[in-house]
């Protein structure tokens, strides 16, 4: 009886010590973003995967996640001279790492000529004669007229409801997971973006279509969606969901 007591206590704090472990050992330390590119600069119009150049991530148990980092979000300054970028990585357990940086902030080639163009026309107007004058005071009242029209239409267009929908992207198009294994679907979301909500917000509105059973063998096809606060869906990406 007291040889019994004495595995059955032995028995027991190994159990513990292995929930102890489980418990200390379980990831929740998000990855670190590091800027690798003091050159950096974001020009208007050009493509944000520019922005990634130099932007590198590490995270302290899948080591490199650079391959995960996206630009989470992009603000241009009041004075007009720099960028607000948030890049964001995340690991196999989903920690998000986040990192904010500015940048020099360049307008467009596209911009800077329709600037030139209209000093050129202001140059070129204010020096004729009378005929020149009256000219000008016509084309002026047509101006305002115009601006007046643009101004409303662009009032409306800021009343107007937000109808751009989300993009997701999918790492692969199966994945194969163990019985009993748990399920998770913003571990294979590659990419995901919307033109007001931020990656995370949108990470925790992603939505699985489709039945699974997690305890029996079988392939089961699903599908990803995801809904933005302003109600705009985006479209279906599928996934053949592999259990074994």
């Amino acid at each position: 009886m007291k040889k019994f007591i004495i595995i059955s206590g032995i028995i027991t704090s190994l159990l513990f010590a292995l929930l102890i472990y489980i418990v200390v050992k379980e990831d929740k330390t998000a990855p670190v973003i590091h800027m690798n590119n003091e050159s950096l600069v974001y020009r208007e119009g050009e493509d944000t995967t520019l922005l990634l150049q130099g932007i590198t991530a590490e995270d302290d148990v899948d080591g490199d996640v650079t391959s995960t980092v996206m630009v989470g979000d992009l603000i241009t300054m009041p004075d007009g001279t720099a960028a607000k970028i948030t890049y964001l990585a995340k690991d196999s357990s989903n920690n998000v790492g986040q990192l904010d940086i500015l940048i020099p902030y360049e307008v467009g080639k596209e911009a800077e000529s329709g600037k030139e163009i209209q000093n050129s026309k202001v140059t070129k107007d204010n020096g004729g004669d009378e005929q020149k004058k009256t000219a000008q005071q016509k084309k002026t009242a047509q101006s305002a007229g115009d601006m007046i029209t643009a101004d409303s239409k662009k009032e409306t267009n800021n009343q107007s409801v937000d109808q751009k929908k989300p993009v997701i992207e999918l790492l692969n198009t199966e994945v194969t997971l163990d019985r009993g294994e748990e399920f998770d679907p913003k571990a294979y979301v590659k990419n995901i973006s919307d033109d007001k909500d931020s990656v995370q917000a949108l990470l925790d509105s992603v939505t699985v279509i489709g039945t699974y059973n997690m305890n029996k063998r079988g392939n089961y096809p699903i599908v990803l969606t995801v809904e933005d606060s302003e109600g705009n869906q985006s479209d279906n990406v599928s996934l053949v969901l592999k259990v074994e």
